[in-house]
């Protein structure tokens, strides 16, 4: 069941209750998991937040395992390129809120403004 959406001019995304994310054409055809490198879970922190642009999909990572697998991740709309662009053992990320330029984001209180 899709818990965030976001679409761009060609694709549509979203993340389910499981904490994974998608992408698949609007013109349809396979979707393709984004989140590839992150650690399945039971537990996933809500909210579940995602963001995109120029067909590359961010979102934040907080499972109930901890460790070091927590923080922010992006993987471009076709499932290729999943990067972890920060992360850390907390579980206290929020965002990501993407513009042309930059990634913004919340972490352990603290607002973060960074180059894509």
């Amino acid at each position: 069941m899709p818990l965030a959406v976001k679409v761009d001019f060609d694709n549509l995304y979203y993340r389910n209750v499981d904490g994974d994310t998608w992408s698949r054409a609007k013109a349809g055809g396979d979707f393709h998991q984004l989140n590839t490198g992150n650690p399945r879970g039971n537990f996933i922190f809500g909210p579940l937040e995602l963001d995109v642009n120029a067909k590359v999909a961010y979102w934040t990572w907080r499972d109930g395992g901890g460790g070091s697998n927590q923080g922010l991740f992006r993987a471009n709309a076709d499932g290729s390129g999943w990067t972890a662009i920060e992360k850390s053992a907390d579980t206290y990320w929020y965002g990501p809120r993407v513009d042309d330029n930059y990634i913004f984001y919340m972490h352990a209180g603290a607002l973060y403004r960074r180059l894509k």
